[in-house]
């Protein structure tokens, strides 16, 4: 029960955040794309940070699970590979922009 009252709580908090990036630049337009839907073009994702393996996190076990409303819960491979430096922690949220390539 534990673990799902901090998963809501993420999610709560992302919605918020998806709200707030909305209010800031509503004079732009601002559309948010599933995580696992190809684009041609850099797109606006929200979600949180997993690890697709028990243990500390690395350049080649992070995710992006996208927010409900938009991507179900579903997950795409981040590739952080070729950044010098990184700081990102299991369960962060955020909303970024991304070119799928």
């Amino acid at each position: 029960e534990n673990l799902n009252s901090i998963t809501s709580y993420l999610m709560r908090r992302l919605e918020e955040d998806i709200s707030s990036r909305e209010e800031t630049k509503k004079n732009e337009e601002i559309e948010f794309s599933p995580v696992n839907f190809p684009a041609q073009k850099s797109v606006f994702i929200a979600g949180r940070v997993v690890c697709d393996a028990e243990g500390k996190l690395n350049a080649q076990s992070v995710l992006l699970e996208g927010d409900r409303a938009t991507s179900a819960g579903n997950s795409i491979r981040l590739d952080i590979s070729k950044l010098e430096s990184y700081a990102l922690f299991p369960g962060q949220v955020g909303i970024d922009e991304l070119l799928f390539l």
